[in-house]
């Protein structure tokens, strides 16, 4: 290793110190990756790299936030479901409403004298 590479090492190593309690805390926060990057002034892959090395890459608080999205967009699309088969009960209403109008007309025509079949 060289001398630079040494201390390059070194320096990432100093950020790390100063920086894994906040990669902590954002990650528990929920904040994604590339949002914890933007904060702390490093790349995305930096982020992913150091919380695999760390161990936060799949810790539950993450896994937590997910759930609860997923959960949430679970519920979303049933109240939107729901909305949706109100709407077509309603139409199926009016229709039958429609349906025995026209065949009370129907009747009423077939049973007047001189009436077709």
């Amino acid at each position: 290793m060289t001398a630079r590479s040494k201390m390059i090492k070194a320096e990432q190593s100093a950020f790390w110190k100063q920086h894994d309690d906040d990669l902590r805390r954002y990650r528990a926060d929920g904040l994604t990756f590339a949002e914890i990057a933007s904060l702390l002034g490093v790349t995305r892959s930096a982020v992913l790299g150091r919380a695999h090395r760390t161990g936060l890459s799949g810790d539950e608080a993450a896994r937590q936030t997910k759930r609860e999205g997923a959960v949430e967009r679970r519920r979303a699309r049933i109240a939107r479901l729901r909305e949706q088969i109100a709407g077509l009960e309603k139409q199926e209403a009016e229709l039958r409403t429609i349906l025995a109008e026209l065949e009370a007309q129907e009747a009423a025509d077939t049973s007047k004298p001189g009436a077709r079949s």
